[in-house]
C-alpha cells in the first residue's frame, strides 16, 4: 500500500472533515436556502399540472434529506424540517400565501409531515456520522499501515526516528523536533518543518526547549506547551517509550494552533508507541549483537591463548636447549657446530618474533585501534623492502618480481602493506619445496592495483581455500622443521586489506601451483612544477 502524492490531498479531506462544527456557515446556509426554493418550484409545478398535494409533501421530505446530505451539522436538518412546514402551509394550503389554516385536519397534516422530517434528517445524519466514523478509521489503518512499513524497512536508528517525525509533519501539519538517546543523555534535536514553515528552525534548539526535553526524558510523561510543566515552551514534548523504558522525546510546534484534535491526538500515539516498538527491536537487537560479539571476541581469545602454549613450546624449548648446550659446552664443539646452534636460536627467535608482530597487529585491528597511516607510496619501493625481510630460506628458492609500471602508486599504511606481503611471501616458501619458483607480479586495471604471488608449489585444495584466511586455519599443520603454524598470518592481512578498502583472494596457478593475490586503489603521481 503506498500512499504518496494522494496522501496530502487525504490529510486535507480529512481536516475538512473534523472542521469544528460552528452554528452558523453561509455555505450551508445558502445551499438550505436553494434546496427549499427548489423544492417550492417542484410543488408549484405539481400544483399547476394538478397532483395531489401529497406530492409535494414527499417533495419536501425528500429535501430535508437532501439539506441533511450536503450540509453539516444538525441545525440546518432541525431549520430545513421546520421551515419545509412553514413554506408548505404558506404556498400550498388555504388561504394561500398566508399562514393561517381553514382545514382542520391541516395541522396533523404538519405534524406528520414535521415528524417525518426530523425522522429522515436524524437518519440521514446517522448514516453520514457513520460514514464519516468509517472514513476515519479506514484514514488510521493507512497511516498506521504506512508507517509500519517504513519503520520495518528502516536500518538504524537515527531512520527510525526520520521516518517518524515525517510521517507526524503529514498527519498534524506541524514542524517536529525530534531527540534520539546518546547514552543517558538525549542527542542534539533534529527539525523536520513543514511545508510552509518560514520561520528560523533554531528558535526550536535553544536551553529552554532542551530543558523541557530532558525533563521529559527523565520522567517519562508529556511536558511543554499546552501542559502544565513549561508551559512557556514552543514544543509539546512526548516520550517514545515502552513500559518504563524512554528510547526518544519527540516535539510538536504548537505555535497558531495550538489544540490538538482528539481523533489526531490519538493517532498520533499510535504512531509513537509503533516508532517504540521499532526502537525497542533496534535496541535488543544491538545489544545481542554486542553480547554476540564479546562472547566471540572472549571464544577468540581462549583459542589464541590455547594454540599460543601449545605452539611455543617447541621453539622456546629448542633456543633454551641450544642455548644450555653453548653455555656448557662452548669449548669442546667444533665451529661448525656452533654455527647450526646459532642458526637453530636465530630462526627460533625470528620465528616468535614474527608471531609476537602479528599478535600485536590482530589485537590491534580487533580493538578497532588500528591508525592507518594514509600516504602513497611506490609500490616497487614496498615490495623491495618487504623482500629484505622475508624468511632466509628464501636463498633455497627463485623469486622474481614483474611490476607493468615502476611509478605505479596507492595510497596506503607501507609498514602494513610491508607486513603483508612478507607473510604471503613467507606462506609460499614454507609450503613449497626447495628450487621452487616464486613470482610476485603487480598489474593495473581500472584503476585497481592487483598484487599476486605466483609459486609452483603443490597448491591447495578446494576445500581449504574457503578456510585459508581463517584465523587459526593451517592447511598443512606440520612442516618441515617441526613447527606448527598457529594460522594468524593470512587472517592478518585478510585484514588489513580490508582496512584499506581492498580485497584478498587465492586461486590456481596454471599449470600448478597457487596464487595468493590482493587488491589496492591506484593513485595517480603528483609533480610540483
Amino acid at each position: 500500500m503506498t500512499i504518496t502524492k494522494t496522501k496530502a490531498e487525504a490529510l486535507e479531506n480529512y481536516t475538512d472533515r473534523v472542521e469544528k462544527k460552528s452554528n452558523f456557515s453561509l455555505q450551508d446556509t445558502i445551499k438550505t436556502i436553494c434546496i427549499l426554493i427548489l423544492c417550492t418550484l417542484i410543488g408549484l409545478l405539481i400544483t399547476h399540472w394538478g397532483f395531489n398535494i401529497e406530492n409535494v409533501i414527499i417533495v419536501y421530505i425528500v429535501g430535508v434529506q437532501l439539506n441533511a446530505i450536503f450540509t453539516k451539522g444538525r441545525l440546518y436538518s432541525a431549520t430545513s424540517s421546520i421551515l419545509s412546514v412553514l413554506i408548505f402551509n404558506y404556498f400550498f394550503t388555504e388561504p394561500r400565501y398566508s399562514l393561517l389554516v381553514y382545514d382542520p385536519n391541516y395541522p396533523v397534516t404538519f405534524l406528520v409531515m414535521l415528524t417525518a422530517s426530523f425522522i429522515t434528517s436524524t437518519l440521514t445524519m446517522r448514516i453520514k456520522d457513520q460514514a464519516y466514523q468509517s472514513a476515519r478509521k479506514a484514514y488510521r489503518t493507512e497511516v498506521l499501515l504506512e508507517t509500519n512499513k517504513k519503520l520495518q524497512q528502516a536500518t538504524h536508528i537515527e531512520e527510525i526516528l526520520g521516518e517518524t517525525a515525517l510521517q507526524m509533519v503529514k498527519l498534524l501539519d506541524k514542524t517536529i523536533v525530534a531527540y534520539s538517546l546518546k547514552g543517558n543523555h538525549l542527542s542534539d534535536p533534529v527539525v523536520f518543518v513543514k511545508n510552509n514553515f518560514s520561520g528560523n528552525s533554531d528558535m526550536f534548539k535553544d536551553e529552554k526547549e532542551r530543558v523541557a526535553a530532558e525533563w521529559v526524558f527523565k520522567n517519562s510523561k508529556q511536558a511543554g506547551a499546552t501542559t502544565a510543566i513549561f508551559p512557556d515552551s514552543n514544543c509539546l514534548y512526548l516520550a517514545i517509550r515502552n513500559n518504563n523504558s524512554v528510547f526518544a522525546v519527540m516535539g510538536i510546534v504548537m505555535t497558531g494552533e495550538p489544540v490538538l484534535d482528539p481523533f489526531e491526538k490519538n493517532l498520533m500515539l499510535a504512531m509513537l508507541g509503533e516508532c517504540a516498538l521499532a526502537l525497542e527491536k533496534k535496541y535488543l537487537y544491538e545489544a545481542q549483537e554486542q553480547i554476540s560479539n564479546q562472547i566471540q571476541q572472549e571464544k577468540l581469545r581462549a583459542n589464541l591463548l590455547r594454540s599460543i602454549s601449545h605452539d611455543l613450546r617447541t621453539p622456546l624449548t629448542s633456543i633454551s636447549g641450544n642455548a644450555g648446550v653453548l653455555m656448557k659446552r662452548s669449548k669442546t664443539l667444533k665451529e661448525t657446530q656452533k654455527q647450526d646452534l646459532y642458526t637453530n636460536i636465530y630462526d627460533d627467535s625470528m620465528w616468535l618474533i614474527s608471531l609476537v608482530e602479528n599478535l600485536l597487529s590482530i589485537t590491534r585491528l580487533d580493538n578497532s585501534n588500528l591508525n592507518l597511516n594514509m600516504q602513497p607510496q611506490l609500490l616497487i619501493e614496498v615490495i623491495t623492502e618487504a623482500l629484505l625481510h622475508i624468511n632466509r630460506n628464501s636463498i633455497y628458492h627463485h623469486i622474481v618480481t614483474t611490476i607493468d609500471n615502476e611509478l605505479l602508486m596507492s595510497k596506503m599504511d607501507p609498514k602494513l602493506i610491508i607486513q603483508v606481503i612478507i607473510n604471503i611471501v613467507d606462506n609460499a616458501i614454507k609450503y613449497t619445496p626447495e628450487g621452487s619458483h616464486i613470482m610476485i607480479n603487480v598489474q593495473e586495471e581500472n584503476q585497481v592495483i592487483h598484487v599476486e604471488v605466483c609459486d609452483d608449489g603443490p597448491g591447495i585444495d578446494d576445500q581449504s581455500k574457503a578456510k585459508l584466511f581463517d584465523m587459526f586455519y593451517t592447511a598443512d599443520n606440520l612442516r618441515g622443521d617441526g613447527r606448527r603454524g598457529l594460522g594468524l598470518g593470512l587472517s592478518l592481512c585478510k585484514s588489513i586489506i580490508h582496512a584499506h578498502g581492498g580485497s584478498i583472494y587465492v586461486k590456481d596457478n596454471f599449470p600448478r601451483g597457487t596464487i595468493l593475490g590482493f587488491t589496492l586503489q591506484s593513485t595517480e603521481v603528483i609533480i610540483n612544477e
